[in-house]
């Protein structure tokens, strides 16, 4: 397998984790069976899909990032074997993840502060700071 497949495969697999633990589940979840179940029994890949999502859920809700690497890691697995057995795969997921970049592009960023410590001070948050004027 050359190089440039193996860095979809990667990205792939880090990029489609990620799009499942967040809000595109319903996006990725057909397209990613039908690469993942190619020679498969459909419904059975789709359920297995459906528990990896769960965990994923789950494991965000506690900031276990375990799971998410572990399912990435066997995603990546998964993608290899796709390919390898169908090169036209690799089109399908590169068009998948296109999917998934608009899709994030079009939604606004969210941002979830937590501050603790008790102590007593100022806390500032900001996208850019451009210039500062003292004086």
């Amino acid at each position: 397998m050359d190089a440039e497949l193996a860095d979809l495969m990667a990205v792939g697999s880090g990029a489609l984790v990620t799009a499942a633990a967040g809000d595109l589940w319903n996006l990725i979840r057909d397209s990613l069976a039908h690469l993942f179940g190619r020679d498969r029994n459909q419904g059975v890949v789709t359920a297995e899909l459906e528990l990896d999502h769960a965990r994923l859920s789950a494991a965000r809700e506690v900031g276990d990032s375990t799971v998410a690497d572990e399912i990435q890691r066997r995603w990546h697995v998964e993608l290899t074997a796709a390919i390898e057995r169908d090169p036209l795969a690799a089109s399908e997921l590169r068009q998948l993840l296109a999917a998934v970049q608009r899709q994030q592009a079009a939604q606004p960023m969210r941002v979830r502060n937590v501050v603790s410590g008790g102590r007593q001070g100022k806390v500032i948050q900001a996208g850019l700071i451009e210039k500062i004027i003292i004086g």
